[in-house]
């Protein structure tokens, strides 16, 4: 891949750009949402340790999408192809964006109901793997983790469009999840970037790949340095959502959702920690965790929660060595 003035990787120079952009935007966008009065609302069945997070502004994530945009547009307008993931990541955070106005203007802390969220974040998912599977990405050649990057294993349009689908929804619920304690989801996302931006980076035709996780992962740590704890700002449903589907489209994309779900562990423990809580309470009546998600159980059993970051984003940096070796 080029070089910026002949010394700089394109990849780096992309990433400290988008960090430059998010980080500046903070500055004009965090009084303005506060003015605005665009707050937290936390849940009245949520951590009492939480009361306090009253009133943080949210949409965050607008911070990285800025940078998505501001970087990314002239970027695709040189020929870079990063339109099909801006699109997926901007279309995913307009389903966020709608539920945290619905949290902010109505006071409705619950936002959109879950349904109409999966039918808007379906509808995403169906139209980007559509675009995958007719427009010659590597959906359809799946690498097998411990068989090797070049010896993927060509599936039916089939498998892997409905693979893609549930990937994507899966990992964008997985992502929302996971933002429920200061500095985590962006954490946990940053960490997640780099380790794709690093398996993309074995193959050459996936070098555009890489140039958006490098764009998404500047992006992301600007924001960071006013999300963690004590957090001026959350992503929101704006955020999360938005990166959700980032993440998941250039992993479809690549034919890597397997590794995937090594790399993307954390979101997949989230995801578990739910659907086994609530379906346990149905059966027996009883909890299985503390409260779920699960960095809740962990907030519950007294973790702080830098802890709960550091260990869940040191879980996400083995889980992505893991996956580096597993490609090989």
């Amino acid at each position: 891949m080029m070089k910026l003035f002949g010394f700089l990787p394109l990849p780096v120079a992309v990433f400290l750009l988008s960090f430059a952009v998010s980080a500046l935007s903070g500055l004009v966008l965090i009084p303005w949402l506060r003015r605005l009065k665009i707050g937290q609302t936390v849940r009245e069945e949520g951590l009492k340790s939480h009361y306090a997070k009253n009133g943080t502004p949210m949409m965050g994530g607008l911070l990285f999408l800025t940078a998505m945009a501001v970087v990314g547009v002239p970027l695709c307008l040189a020929g870079f192809n990063l339109w099909p993931y801006m699109l997926v990541t901007l279309g995913c955070g307009l389903v966020g964006f709608a539920d945290d106005w619905i949290k902010v203007v109505r006071k409705r802390s619950k936002g959109v109901s879950g349904r109409q969220k999966m039918l808007a974040l379906g509808l995403v998912a169906v139209l980007f793997v559509t675009w995958c599977l007719v427009g010659g990405t590597e959906i359809r050649n799946l690498v097998i983790p411990f068989a090797g990057m070049d010896a993927p294993w060509t599936v039916p349009f089939w498998l892997a469009g409905g693979l893609g689908i549930f990937i994507l929804l899966a990992f964008t619920n997985g992502v929302n999840l996971t933002d429920g304690v200061d500095g985590l989801a962006g954490s946990v996302t940053l960490v997640v970037l780099t380790v794709l931006g690093v398996l993309f980076s074995f193959r050459a035709e996936l070098d555009d790949l890489r140039l958006f996780s490098a764009l998404m992962a500047g992006g992301v740590l600007g924001y960071l340095l006013y999300n963690f704890h004590p957090a001026k700002v959350f992503m929101g449903d704006t955020g999360s959502l938005a990166l959700g589907g980032a993440v998941s489209s250039v992993a479809i994309a690549a034919g890597m959702p397997l590794l995937f779900i090594l790399v993307g562990i954390v979101y997949v423990a989230e995801d578990l920690s739910v659907i086994i809580q609530v379906f346990w309470f149905k059966r027996t009546g009883r909890r299985v965790f503390r409260m779920a998600p699960i960095h809740h159980h962990f907030e519950m059993a007294g973790w702080k929660e830098n802890k709960i970051v550091w260990v869940f984003s040191g879980v996400g940096i083995l889980f992505g060595l893991l996956a580096l070796l597993a490609s090989r």
